[in-house]
Parts: structure tokens; sequence; C-alpha cells
């Protein structure tokens, strides 16, 4: 694979990561309920397409490999199950504005793993996130629903940046393809979170739709594309592609569900997307 074709990938696994939060508005049942059946719907989906390509998901995977996946799952599974949460506590904006804290959080991670240098401009625009990140907050009060929900998208990013650093320490010594590595990670969320199976029944055909939606296209199709591109790209670029993943989200919002952010939250917001977007550029030069 090319890096401008990994570039593509990792763009069009951003706009199904910015509608998995819109549609997680739209299914009516609790975070752990969706985080099971997106699982579900993505592993019956790849596991069909794994066969079709005659390449299983078992297949020439050493067991080793298979246990490092299902942890990475488990930790995948955490990171849904607090985004889904910020969500239906602070909205779709709060919720994605959070999670976008999470290239900072990889910048610190790959400098404490890989030994990669911060430079002077990723510690500039660290602070900027962090200034957009208070701003964005309502108020700072624990009993506000629209702090709380902030504080575990952040929590969302911070797990979800180490998942990132995890499957880039892994990729190059990987035998299972992109398709197998999501399989595997999927399989795992939908064992420990099969406890959420009865929260389900309330569903009627439209949030069976939403979900479906949520786990073929969201969790399936932009995982595999996600993991794809890292073979390619480190973790870091990733991440900034990755970190416009609130503009998709806040825009389908505001126009499908009314969910009009107020004046203060897009400043700060301006400026998280304004911080990654930069260091992207000069990551590319």
């Amino acid at each position: 694979m090319t890096r401008s074709r990994a570039l593509w990938n990792m763009h069009f696994a951003t706009i199904f990561f910015g509608l998995s939060g819109v549609f997680a508005a739209l299914v009516p049942t609790t975070a752990a309920a969706m985080v099971w059946g997106r699982c579900a719907f993505a592993v019956v989906v790849l596991g069909l397409v794994c066969a079709l390509k005659k390449r299983l998901p078992w297949q020439d995977v050493a067991a080793k490999e298979i246990a490092q996946l299902l942890f990475i799952g488990c930790l995948l599974g955490l990171h849904w199950w607090a985004f889904f949460y910020a969500i239906q506590l602070g909205g779709v904006a709060i919720g994605t504005l959070g999670f976008s804290c999470f290239p900072a959080a990889i910048a610190i991670i790959e400098a404490l793993i890989f030994k990669d240098k911060i430079s002077r401009l990723e510690m500039v625009l660290i602070v900027l996130i962090s200034i957009g990140l208070i701003l964005v907050v309502p108020s700072f009060d624990m009993g506000n629903s629209g702090t709380v929900g902030l504080l575990w998208g952040i929590f969302s990013g911070l797990v979800y940046a180490v998942i990132a650093a995890l499957n880039r320490a892994g990729a190059a010594q990987r035998q299972a393809d992109s398709m197998q590595s999501c399989w595997w990670q999927f399989a795992a969320i939908s064992v420990v979170s099969a406890f959420a199976i009865p929260q389900l029944g309330s569903l009627d055909i439209a949030g069976w739709f939403w979900l479906a939606c949520l786990g073929v296209l969201c969790t399936g199709l932009a995982y595999w594309l996600f993991i794809d591109s890292l073979t390619v790209i480190s973790a870091r670029t990733a991440a900034m592609v990755i970190a416009l993943e609130p503009v998709y989200a806040i825009a389908i919002a505001w126009i499908f569900l009314h969910d009009v952010p107020t004046l203060r939250m897009m400043l700060g917001g301006s400026l998280i997307i304004m911080a990654v977007v930069v260091s992207a550029r000069f990551k590319a030069s």
C-alpha cells in the first residue's frame, strides 16, 4: 500500500468514525448494549469477508498474537463504552471533542514507548488543545452532565491513544492482516460485553437499523481501514487525520439531530481542531 492510499483510507475511516457518535445518539439503549451490538454486527460481516477472501480469522495466526489482539480488543471495548457514555451525558459535540484530545496523548505515549521526541511545536499544540477543552466544558461542576460527559470523552481518547500505540508497535511483526486483526478484537468485545444483550430487547426496527449501521460502517469498515493504514503511516500521523472527526460529527449532528453547539463550544472546538491540523501539516512536511 502506498502512503497516499493509506492517507485516503484514514480519511474515509475518519468520516465513519464521525458518524458513529451520530448513530449512537439514535439508538435508545445503554452504552454497554451499543458496544455489544456494534461488535456483533462487525464480527459477522468481517467473518463473511474473511471467508470470501479464503483467509479465515484464525488462519496463519499464532496463539500469542491472538492473545495480544484479544487484549487490544478489550481496551477498544472500554474506549467505546466511555465514548458512548460521554455522548449520552453531554451530547455528540462534547463527547467527540473530549475524545479528540487523543493526538496529544499519543504524542506523549509515543515519546515514552518509541522514544519519539516531542517538539516545541507539539508542546504548544498540546497547550492549545488543553485550552480548547477548558472552553468546551460548560461549567466545572461534577453535577453537570456536560462536564461529566466531557471527562468521559477525554478518558475515551486516552484509552484510544494506548490502542493506536499498541497497534503501531505490533504492526511490523504481525502475521494477521488488518481484517483478521479487527475480527479478533471485535470478537473479544462481543464476549466481554455479552452481559448487555438483554438490554437490547426494547429496541424497535429503527433502533436495530442504526445499530447495524454502527456495526457495519462505523466499526467493521472503519477499523479495517484504520488498522490497514497503520501498516504504512505512524499512529501520530493517523491521529492528526482522525482528529478531524469532531468536524464531521458536529456538522452531521447539527443538521440531522438539531444538536446546535454553543459559541463557547465552537471556539474551544476550533482551537482543538486547529491544533491537530497544524500539527499534521508540519508532520507531513
